[in-house]
């Protein structure tokens, strides 16, 4: 999949895909298969228009960066509503890695309640639950 922000001469895109260990964890009952939950979120994402636009936004930055360390992935954490994906559930907590290269979801977790920030080296992490 692709994300473009802008339009014309001054649109910017970067590739958006689900990574090969993609870990898909639910508290909820369903029969969602892991490929059916990482398309949910990718289109969710490509859709959004102002997380697309941060997202690529971000991975545009690094590309462009002039010294080496700003162009080291970094993991992000976000936390939607799982009925904007249509996804079951309450809370949907998706994991990404932004690279120079594009966008990976690396995870999804659908929750019953809005989850805790787990603090780890003074960070949230992005684990499953």
């Amino acid at each position: 999949m692709k994300m473009t922000t802008g339009s014309g001469c001054y649109a910017i895109s970067c590739g958006l895909c689900a990574a090969s260990d993609f870990r898909f964890y639910t508290q909820v009952s369903c029969q969602l298969e892991r490929d059916t939950a990482a398309y949910a979120v990718c289109r969710f994402l490509s859709k959004n228009k102002t997380l697309c636009r941060a997202l690529v936004l971000d991975s545009y930055r690094m590309r462009t960066a002039e010294k080496r360390s700003g162009r080291r992935p970094v993991q992000r954490c976000l936390t939607v509503p799982a009925p904007l994906l249509d996804l079951p559930g309450s809370w949907a907590q998706i994991c990404l890695r932004i690279a120079p290269e594009g966008v990976t979801v690396t995870g999804v977790s659908l929750l019953e309640a809005y989850p805790a920030a787990r603090k780890k080296r003074g960070k949230t992490s992005c684990s499953d639950g």
